[in-house]
């Protein structure tokens, strides 16, 4: 079923919506006023309308030609009608006399937010939208429906300018976090929250199970019909579905589990959700959760433990937090999860993720460097590769990054001129940074012979140019699928010949931006080995 906006606004059908606040962030670009973020949110909580009024004291410049506005109304709901026709054939809409420019919008598909337990927030379950929007991590049970921007005009906006603009949402108290929830930006948001419903969590717990009430509104007839599911899965596999066809709203109880728990209560005869919580207890331990003990208790006393630190006496104060009660775990939970676990190690050397070497292992960890760069499943967009390494020399780009399998590959290469020839210091005799340069030349004229499609740029930090650096990193740059970047452990001329490991670093963006930081840094005729 495709649902319409007409069917979240209508009286009854989810809500008793008879007002919506209207909250609007306006750019004056140039004085012409484009949308910057717009919520529509419908609650019965709103009985009257209100005038405009403006939440900032007067126009936040953002930038010479940007200003930003932000103000807020309460509507009639006989009123919304003719603002979304406006916001869909005119994209624009116009409140009390103010004009508001949509920026290239188009409708997306109505979206359901779940409730989630809050307490699984020490595993980082949360709905981004959810949190970010609205200021929650858990309590959801409303339907979005969103025109979602294309930022043409918007795109003038710089990082900085979106910053500067958060700075101003969040000293007015709106609770808004468009520099995180940046695809948001231009967006038009409306908010229907579930009226005729109301949940009451008597107990959520992987280890006691869950337990619910629910409050039917008086003013929903006794002919709806109402559907209950509910699904457990576990491993990728449903071990628990139970529907009821008509649901009376008395209180839902689920035994104790590890596994994700998925409830859903629909109108039968409209299609629309009217409750639905997501729960998903199952034990998983990495970088992107932990499991937290039970409780925690701190001892009332405090000890410190001593150490001599280049003379000076340094206090180190010790640690007397402690869990009390056990965590819980399920026989066949704790046998699957450690199955899973070497599951993921397998699946971490299959896809290049780690990789390891032993002593006299260099020839293999030249073809994993190859196999990474040329990875099947990503080969197709991948569009720059960025090597940085001190000891970088033309061999290493001639062993690892010119078996590239891309046509016209870009290919960025860094080295230090000062850590090749064992120099500490940032200056170097320009002569011999000349011969260093003539020996670059002939080696990968060489080996490009008289015709090559790469597109090579391999510089150096030298004579007082650039920053210095230490690690070594493979960075792989791609259209669709973001960036990849590969701890190398060691230079590329040694990796291998000594105990190595090559690793994917868990945030690719933040190492990408630190190369494209120092190699901006070695823009200067100086820094330029070669270049084709």
């Amino acid at each position: 079923m495709s649902i319409k906006i007409e069917d979240l606004v209508k009286y009854g059908n989810i809500g008793y919506y008879q007002f919506f606040k209207a909250t609007m962030l306006v750019l004056l670009i140039d004085e012409k006023p484009i949308n910057y973020f717009t919520c529509f949110e419908f609650s019965q909580n709103y009985k009257h309308e209100q005038k405009f009024k403006y939440l900032t004291k007067s126009p936040c410049t953002i930038r010479k030609g940007i200003q930003l506005c932000i103000g807020e109304i309460i509507i009639s709901i006989d009123k919304f009608n003719l603002i979304w026709n406006d916001c869909i054939t005119k994209k624009e809409y116009s409140i009390e006399n103010n004009s508001v420019i949509l920026d290239s919008t188009f409708e997306t598909d109505a979206r359901f937010v779940p409730a989630i337990d809050p307490t699984t927030g020490q595993y980082n379950m949360f709905i981004p939208i959810e949190k970010h929007l609205f200021g929650s991590d858990f309590i959801g049970n409303y339907y979005l429906f969103e025109l979602f921007s294309e930022n043409k005009q918007l795109s003038i906006l710089s990082n900085k300018d979106i910053d500067k603009i958060q700075i101003e949402i969040q000293k007015i108290a709106l609770i808004y976090k468009l520099n995180i929830l940046t695809d948001h930006i231009g967006s038009l948001v409306c908010k229907f929250p579930i009226e005729i419903v109301k949940h009451h969590p008597i107990l959520l717990n992987r280890q006691q199970g869950i337990r619910i009430n629910f409050d039917k509104d008086q003013r929903v007839g006794e002919e709806r019909r109402f559907l209950l599911t509910f699904m457990q899965e576990f491993d990728q596999c449903i071990c628990y579905n139970k529907t009821v066809e008509n649901f009376d709203f008395k209180e839902i109880v689920i035994y104790p589990n590890q596994h994700i728990n998925k409830i859903t209560i629909i109108d039968s005869q409209s299609e629309l959700i009217v409750y639905a919580l997501y729960l998903d207890y199952t034990l998983k331990v990495g970088y992107d959760r932990d499991i937290q003990p039970p409780w925690v208790v701190a001892n009332g006393y405090f000890q410190t433990r001593k150490i001599n630190l280049n003379g000076k006496l340094q206090e180190i104060g010790l640690n007397f937090v402690a869990r009390a009660g056990e965590v819980c775990e399920f026989i066949d939970t704790g046998r699957t999860n450690k199955r899973i676990e070497k599951e993921k190690q397998r699946f971490f050397y299959d896809y290049h993720i780690l990789r390891s070497y032993a002593v006299n292992e260099h020839k293999r960890a030249i073809i994993d460097i190859r196999e990474i760069i040329n990875m099947p499943q990503l080969l197709w967009d991948l569009q720059e590769i960025c090597i940085i390494d001190p000891y970088l020399m033309p061999a290493d780009l001639i062993e690892t990054v010119f078996f590239s399998k891309v046509k016209n590959i870009t290919i960025k290469a860094l080295c230090s001129y000062h850590a090749i020839h064992n120099n500490k210091n940032m200056r170097g005799s320009t002569s011999d940074i000349k011969g260093f340069k003539t020996r670059i030349e002939n080696e990968l004229n060489d080996a490009l012979c008289n015709e090559t499609d790469l597109q090579l740029d391999y510089r150096t930090i030298c004579d007082g140019h650039g920053e210095p650096f230490h690690d070594r990193y493979l960075i792989l740059k791609y259209g669709i699928n973001g960036c990849r970047a590969y701890s190398l452990g060691s230079s590329i001329n040694s990796i291998g010949k000594q105990h190595t490991i090559i690793q994917a670093v868990l945030a690719p963006e933040i190492i990408a931006v630190i190369f494209d930081n120092l190699w901006n840094k070695t823009d200067f005729h100086e820094c330029k080995l070669y270049a084709i």
